[in-house]
């Protein structure tokens, strides 16, 4: 059985149910019948942090009257008779003090007798200072154990609430200054946790970093022996949703809601009460009205109510209402419901889900077979390249391949699915499996080339392979043979960082220099090696930017940086989001230069604390480095905004492909030829275009010499089926193909000349896992006569496209094979192509002459033609 926390609103209830949905909201704690005996372990002083308390702290001996059975939300709000006796005046108040100190906590034990279940805590808290003040020194975050002495008891963590403001700032007729707020236990634990919580510990939340929390009071409830549920069962192979009353007594409610914040149900098969049970649809449920308040597409709430004046439904007990197969399949089952009963107060309902051997589907099970496998894998493939529009139900997406859940099937899902295969079948398991699939014969393919091109499917593809055979002696292509790309770690320098933001904490642990501590760190950690110690960091209160200026005591070169985020206890903390670089030999003197930074390096991923490249994208060399360090955008508009991370590297690695793109013909080329190129081998890339500016009839490198083109099985290069003009995918799922040193590899018609919009993005993926941006450069040349395929070049792959359209009278296109653009296909549109084999459209088009042995290449080709030409009499 799962358990899930229940929503925190019925958001969807509307017609006059609103107003008492959110009266129902603020006392959703369970009706307790008797208060938890709590002690301090530590003789009254259960502090666990380093910083000196000068107030006593025992927070739970002050006398007052206390009724756990009594929900109140704020103290200017509770009943008279439970008011403390004394005044909290702060003699006995508990100051969670500042910078994250993950020893400043708070500690208690529980005690729990004859089957209780901890169901909420309250807490008492002051916030009796004026303006911004009076309200940031209540949030706090809660960790509950199952053994006496909390983290330092033995036992297990059972559960941490991330954060928890529910101790609202004093009223107006608050003259103590102390607030109330009541943390729900059953929002976090099922029954069986919380009877077996024996401790927890209070900490300051996110969002009161380098403030306090002062906490006055503390006291906790509990009911007795768990009782039993109503479940909603899902069946995971039919989609089934049914909810069961088991508890004993009827369920009275008048309204109920199902959540997905994954978007994984399905209105259209949902049976409501409205459809099929209430008085105007035979009554079977309910002999009121019932009206629908979800839209007939939705995907992340079904809700329904019962019209105001009736007497809500009954389900007896053993009874069942049976919804439909409203569930979509996914691997993330996040459904939860509620059900409002007519005093205002909710039902606790466990979900269960049933079906495929009781396990959730794994991500990558994308048919929905309890395996990952390569049945997965075409299903995947057909649906790479798609792309999702903004708040598409992300059970939909992950149907079509989206397994990040980031609206589209792109590359980094390929690296996913790749990785999930491996996970669960082993190491290489995917590759195994596959292998046995014979890969295409590249000289099968160019032996039978003239014959058997005319009736391949894919015709581009074998006439590439046909090219890289004609064009071979011209310039390097591609090749098969292993050659990885490498990095290297420029060295640590001796006195590395100093920084000249006034910060506190740029000084002591989280000194600039922290930056270089890890001296054990070597390329083979790259992409491997996670941070998980919070101290190591260096941080700027605020949200900068902070500067940092490097002495690397000799000129070094560099195109990639290594970088790990700090992973401290709060997740959206102490977060870099861009770098800025300047590289020189002459001393920057603490001044940030006042032209526009060399190289900036922007990271997506600012949760991640494994040590990752990423590429300066240009070639950067000098003694001196000074870098401008800006706050990602999710720490900048939290309350915590600070600047940090955690292990930093200059790294010499290979440069950066570039996509070179003709906006007069379309043709896009992948060129290895920048700086410091190195041979790499790749398993998969992807051209993205916002705008719209990508032409989905490209043709990739799949077919051409040393990039074999798969059968759909994944053991060759093959196009996304779902590309189109947003994003462009083609991957090679169980093997790479390097890119030599010097190629330049036509990848066809990629890019619309007309309505194109220079926003491209280009981003591929090394075969041992590493994803990284490419250079996109913007050439506008003629197009040259004979290039029929419009890939910038004249090759074989035109003789073919020739071929096929010869004889053709009148109406031809350049397409087809009509050079002179008369309309027809005939041996003058030959003679064109021969004088300009080999060219390319950045050289003139006169200065081409078939060398030696192109001609015995190209005579292979007049032999392919002649007979097509008896072929057609």
């Amino acid at each position: 059985m799962t358990w899930r926390a229940r929503p925190r609103s019925v958001r969807h209830l509307q017609r006059g149910f609103v107003a008492l949905l959110l009266l129902a909201a603020s006392h959703r704690a369970a009706n307790a019948a008797t208060a938890v005996p709590l002690s301090n372990p530590s003789g009254g002083a259960a502090w666990g942090g380093a910083t000196t308390v000068s107030f006593p702290i025992d927070l739970l001996n002050d006398p007052f009257t206390y009724n756990p059975n009594v929900n109140f939300v704020d103290y200017a709000n509770v009943p008279a008779g439970f008011l403390p006796t004394t005044a909290w005046n702060g003699a006995d108040t508990l100051f969670i003090a500042a910078n994250n100190d993950a020893d400043n906590y708070w500690r208690t034990d529980v005690t729990l007798t004859g089957g209780q279940t901890l169901d909420f805590i309250d807490i008492w808290g002051r916030s009796d200072y004026a303006g911004a003040e009076q309200g940031r020194h209540q949030a706090l975050a809660i960790s509950f154990y199952n053994a006496p002495g909390g983290s330092a008891g033995g036992g297990t963590l059972l559960g941490t609430s991330l954060e928890y403001s529910g101790v609202t700032a004093k009223a107006a007729n608050n003259a103590n200054g102390s607030a109330y707020g009541r943390y729900d236990v059953t929002s976090l634990l099922n029954p069986t946790q919380r009877g077996q919580v024996q401790s927890f510990e209070i900490t300051h939340g996110p969002s009161n970093l380098n403030d306090f929390l002062l906490l006055t009071e503390v006291r906790a409830g509990a009911g007795g022996a768990a009782a039993p549920f109503p479940v909603l069962t899902i069946n995971r192979t039919t989609g089934n949703a049914t909810l069961s009353n088991n508890v004993g007594t009827p369920l009275n409610f008048i309204a109920y809601d199902i959540q997905s914040t994954h978007g994984s149900l399905n209105a259209a098969n949902w049976i409501s009460v409205a459809d099929a049970g209430d008085g105007n649809s035979g009554g079977s449920l309910d002999a009121n009205i019932w009206v629908e308040l979800s839209a007939p597409t939705a995907f992340a709430s079904l809700s329904e109510a019962e019209l105001p004046g009736g007497n809500g439904l009954t389900l007896a007990n053993g009874g069942s209402i049976n919804f439909g197969n409203v569930w979509r399949k996914s691997p993330h089952e996040d459904v939860a419901i509620e059900a409002l009963k007519s005093d205002g107060t909710f039902y606790s309902i466990a979900v269960e889900y049933t079906g495929n051997s009781g396990q959730a589907y794994k991500i990558g099970d994308l048919n929905f077979d309890g395996a990952i496998n390569a049945t997965d894998w075409p299903l995947f493939r057909a649906a790479m390249g798609n792309t999702f529009d903004a708040g598409s139900s992300l059970t939909l997406t992950y149907q079509q391949g989206d397994l990040d859940g980031d609206m589209d099937t792109d590359i980094a899902d390929f690296r996913l699915f790749e990785k999930a295969f491996d996970g669960v079948n082993g190491q290489g398991a995917l590759a195994a499996t596959i292998a046995a699939v014979p890969e295409p014969s590249t000289l099968v393919l160019a032996a039978g080339i003239g014959i058997a091109a005319c009736f391949t499917r894919r015709r581009r593809k074998v006439a590439g392979a046909l090219a890289a055979l004609i064009v071979a002696s011209f310039g390097a292509i591609g090749g098969s043979e292993a050659s990885a790309q490498t990095f290297t770690f420029v060295p640590v320098p001796a006195n590395p960082a100093t920084a000249v933001t006034a910060s506190s904490e740029f000084n002591g642990d989280y000194k600039a220099s922290n930056m270089f501590t890890d001296a054990a760190l070597t390329p083979a950690d790259l992409g491997v090696k996670a941070y998980t110690d919070a101290q190591p960091q260096y941080a700027g209160v605020g949200v900068g930017p902070m500067n940092v200026f490097i002495d690397n005591g000799a000129s070094i070169n560099a195109n990639w940086i290594a970088f790990a985020q700090r992973s401290g206890s709060i997740a959206t903390a102490d977060r870099i989001g861009t770098m800025d670089f300047w590289f020189s030999n002459v001393d920057f003197a603490g001044v940030l230069p006042a032209t526009a930074p060399q190289a900036t390096v922007k990271f997506d991923d600012p949760l991640g604390s494994t040590i990752k490249q990423h590429p300066l994208m240009t070639q950067l060399s000098g003694r001196y480095v000074a870098v401008k360090m800006t706050i990602h955008e999710m720490s900048a508009s939290g309350s915590v905004n600070n600047i940090g991370g955690h292990e930093f590297r200059f790294v010499q690695g290979p440069a950066p492909l570039v996509l070179q793109v003709n906006t007069s013909t379309g043709a896009i080329t992948l060129k290895n030829n920048g700086t410091a190129a190195q041979s790499v081998s790749l398993d998969g890339y992807q051209i993205s275009s916002a705008a719209g500016s990508l032409n989905s009839a490209w043709t990739g490198l799949g077919g051409q010499a040393g990039f074999p083109e798969g059968n759909g099985s994944g053991n060759g290069w093959e196009a996304g089926g779902a590309s189109d003009a947003n994003l462009l995918t083609e991957a090679y799922l169980t093997g790479g193909s390097v890119v030599n040193t010097g190629a330049s590899l036509a990848l066809g018609t990629g890019y619309k000349t007309v309505g194109g919009v220079q926003d491209l993005k280009f981003q591929y993926s090394f075969d041992n896992g590493i994803m990284t941006d490419g250079l996109v450069e913007y050439v506008t040349a003629p197009g040259l006569p004979a290039d029929f395929d419009v890939d910038g070049d004249v090759d074989g792959a035109d003789f073919l496209r020739w071929q096929r359209g010869f004889g053709i009278a009148a109406g031809a296109t350049k397409g087809q094979g009509d050079a002179d653009g008369n309309g027809a296909v005939n041996a003058a549109d030959l003679t064109i192509w021969k004088g300009s084999f080999g060219t390319t459209a950045s050289l003139a088009a006169a200065a081409a002459v078939p060398e030696p042995s192109a001609c015995a290449l190209a005579a292979v080709g007049a032999a392919a033609w002649g007979v097509g030409i008896r072929r057609r009499r």
